[in-house]
């Protein structure tokens, strides 16, 4: 969100992974605190829940344009959700990230290959896999009682590409959305 902030966005939308999964929580509980630090407004339209997949994603998509008041960027609780955003948000030519910025979570190898390229979120899957095992491993020790919470964080690592930019009203360095240029060449016409 600072990302997006530092941009220029003050208007960002968040699509959360199913609200019975704790993760989602986690991030959603992570979203509203940093929002609140960078003093930006959470409006509820612009908090959506999907379950990780392209398809919940292009769900969104379809509701976040349906808004009278559009956000400028999305955070997706994962890469999944943000890919199939940005194809529903092409489909209805909205260019990415000229109209809308887009930043997903885990970065999955097929991130950098989207066209523009996702921005997302790093977390490396070995450590995940390592605290996992650690965790598990602690809770079966006798000495721990059903009773104790053990508490891990993971490193992660903004990997900034392609998907995002200057939000609305920031000066951008001379290029137009492709809506903007085709706008610009059919009135060259009129």
């Amino acid at each position: 969100m600072q990302h997006l902030a530092a941009l220029g966005h003050n208007r960002i939308a968040f699509v959360s992974g199913p609200a019975h999964l704790k993760t989602a929580a986690v991030q959603k509980n992570a979203f509203h605190a940093c929002m609140k630090e960078i003093g930006l407004q959470v409006a509820a339209e612009i908090l959506l829940e999907g379950d990780h997949t392209m398809e919940a994603g292009a769900e969104a998509a379809s509701s976040l344009v349906s808004l009278r008041h559009r956000p400028t960027a999305v955070v997706c609780s994962n890469d999944l959700m943000a890919i199939g955003l940005m194809h529903k948000a092409s489909e209805l030519y909205l260019d990415i990230p000229g109209d809308l910025s887009v930043v997903g979570f885990e970065d999955i190898p097929f991130a950098k290959y989207m066209i523009p390229q996702l921005t997302t979120v790093q977390i490396s899957r070995e450590e995940i896999a390592t605290v996992a095992f650690e965790t598990l491993f602690a809770a079966a020790d006798p000495a721990i009682n059903g009773d104790t919470q053990i508490v891990s964080s993971i490193a992660t690592n903004l990997v900034v590409r392609g998907s995002t930019s200057m939000g609305p009203g920031r000066v951008r360095d001379g290029r137009r959305s492709r809506a903007g240029r085709a706008h610009a060449q059919a009135n060259r016409f009129i």
